[in-house]
């Protein structure tokens, strides 16, 4: 598989949605989808029966995914921005942090993916994955143009075994759904519905991209996960054969003729037990010499090409279990930067759908103090990183809101900011309780007196 950048899907302004438009946009979807389809199958380990794998692409992107948004997101705001906190409200109703681990796991497959943002039966904003597999978003030609419209595939066999296209086309105020029709010698798109409006203000379809170039975490890997395969195929094909291996005899034979040699053969299956005479008299099997050693290397070679490649570094690598520290860090330093690359590319398509949950929700947030943060799944040493963090709080340099959001055992720092003034206010009524009770007694015994 060639590895090569995927732009974006491009489209004419939307004045101009046209059935040659929408056609055009997916012809260059349709493009791509025989990639896609190879690194979802990749992922999946959906190679041929015949081989024995080891899996290094769903490696690379699991231990990306979970790196990344294996602890759940966390959602910040303005402080005191109450319509932010009721967006903020809903994603935590909504498990958006297991969205946005699906939509890590995506990006890292496929190079890109998308959030559909719908109303429910109760008029409440929700989302939900799609793959790029499913749809795609075609923006303006200009640089970093706008979202002209969404579309989301649907497939339907007919009873002729035919196939028929559907798109659900979202533009920036409407959702219309369109049939693919043969219009003489070319495929145009026919709208089957009325517009509908989705109640938005702007396309409701969200991509994300894995990095600049929407390119997969293990695409580059791929010629190395088939020398993998293919060296552990032979590396079995060859043990397999040993059980099949002709044996050699030296000096005598099993039999004058082709009847007792038969006969010599299944009693020497059953009773696995041959005796022979004669000074030259051998036995010994025909076999290939394999390089245990030398295949051993090349496999080792393969892996560390595999790691080296896409920056995520061997777990089962001994010297990473002994490392700690400064010394853990610089080994993820890799994973670290690939991880934060993917950060940056979703923080764009969060504040998309925080414009939308806001403008279906009718509220006005500050939406450039939203912010989504990922808390990286880096091993800590507990007692390092509390000295630390009071280190820095004592030294006036970071705020103690700004300590609970890093510390690695706080998942909701809001949260864990309010039981900690629930508990101290409940401790200075057990004080004051206390105390009152003491100046009582006090009291009683001078007035026996």
């Amino acid at each position: 598989m060639k590895t090569l950048p995927r732009p974006r899907i491009k489209a004419l302004p939307e004045a101009d949605l046209t059935s040659r438009t929408i056609q055009r946009a997916y012809s260059e979807w349709s493009a791509h989808l025989g990639s896609y389809r190879i690194l979802q199958d990749y992922y999946l380990g959906a190679f041929p029966p015949s081989l024995v794998t080891a899996n290094q692409c769903r490696y690379i992107t699991d231990t990306k995914t979970y790196f990344t948004s294996g602890l759940p997101t966390q959602y910040t705001h303005a402080v005191d921005d109450e319509d932010a906190m009721e967006i903020e409200d809903l994603f935590h109703t909504q498990n958006k942090p297991l969205l946005d681990q699906r939509i890590t796991r995506g990006c890292s497959i496929f190079g890109r993916c998308n959030e559909l943002v719908f109303l429910d039966e109760g008029g409440s904003p929700k989302s939900s994955y799609v793959s790029p597999l499913d749809g795609f978003v075609a923006f303006a030609p200009e640089m970093d143009g706008p979202a002209v419209f969404g579309a989301v595939h649907y497939s339907v066999k007919e009873d002729d075994s035919t196939t028929t296209h559907l798109l659900d086309i979202y533009t920036s105020t409407d959702v219309t759904r369109y049939r693919q029709s043969m219009r003489g010698s070319e495929y145009g798109w026919t709208a089957m519905s009325d517009p509908v409006p989705h109640g938005f203000g702007r396309v409701p379809l969200i991509e994300y991209q894995n990095n600049d170039y929407a390119l997969g975490d293990f695409e580059q890997c791929i010629a190395l996960q088939d020398a993998i395969n293919s060296l552990l195929s032979d590396r079995q094909a060859d043990k397999d054969k040993f059980a099949q291996d002709y044996m050699v005899l030296k000096g005598f034979l099993l039999g004058e003729d082709d009847e007792e040699q038969e006969d010599a053969m299944e009693r020497l299956k059953k009773k696995k037990l041959l005796q022979i005479s004669g000074d030259d008299a051998d036995i010994s099997y025909l076999t290939k010499t394999y390089d245990e050693a030398g295949v051993q290397v090349l496999m080792d070679e393969y892996l560390r090409e595999v790691h080296k490649t896409a920056f995520v570094p061997d777990m089962s690598d001994k010297e990473f279990g002994t490392a700690s520290g400064v010394a853990i860090r610089y080994k993820l330093l890799g994973l670290q930067d690939l991880a934060q690359g993917f950060v940056s590319q979703f923080g764009i398509g969060y504040t998309r759908r925080c414009k939308l949950y806001a403008k279906a929700l009718n509220l006005s947030p500050d939406i450039s103090q939203m912010r989504a943060l990922f808390k990286f799944n880096i091993p800590s040493d507990l007692t390092y990183e509390s000295q630390s963090l009071t280190t820095l709080v004592t030294g006036g340099i970071i705020s103690e809101r700004t300590a609970r959001e890093n510390c690695t055992l706080i998942e909701d720092a809001d949260a864990e900011t309010e039981e900690i003034e629930a508990q101290r206010a409940a401790r200075a009524q057990i004080d004051k309780s206390v105390y009152e009770d003491d100046f009582t007694g006090s009291l009683m015994r001078l007035e026996d007196a």
